[in-house]
């Protein structure tokens, strides 16, 4: 932005202001609430959820967007802080428990309720590395 623009902006902002409130646009985040939605309904894609749904059905063997790792961890294993942890972090993440089904030609989301998770145990201490 330029220093021209900035104080021609500066010196309408009464104006503009004046202009907000009479659209009762909100001036600050506090006029931003977020009203929560049920979720037990059918709710639509954002608008960044439907584009990447539109690219997974133009390329639907393609795995751009998957990010994957792998972790070697080393010492002993606290199991279940593991999953008590990774629990966690599904309850408070709501896009690690929705799936996008079709709905009369049309994608939704469908939120799951979270549920713990169980982590198997498989001892290979007897395997040569």
């Amino acid at each position: 932005m330029t220093p021209e623009i900035k104080e021609e902006i500066a010196a309408k902002k009464p104006e503009i202001l004046d202009f907000l409130r009479a659209a009762k646009i909100p001036t600050n985040t506090v006029d931003l609430e977020i009203i929560p939605v049920s979720r037990d309904q059918n709710l639509p894609l954002s608008f960044a959820q439907q584009r990447l749904w539109f690219l997974q059905q133009l390329s639907p063997d393609s795995h751009s967007y998957n990010l994957l790792d792998a972790l070697r961890l080393e010492g002993n294993l606290n199991l279940l802080a593991l999953e008590q942890s990774l629990s966690e972090l599904i309850r408070r993440h709501e896009i690690l428990r929705t799936t996008f089904p079709m709905i009369e030609g049309q994608p939704i989301q469908r939120i799951a309720p979270p549920s713990p998770v169980s982590l198997p145990l498989e001892d290979l201490q007897g395997l040569s590395k």
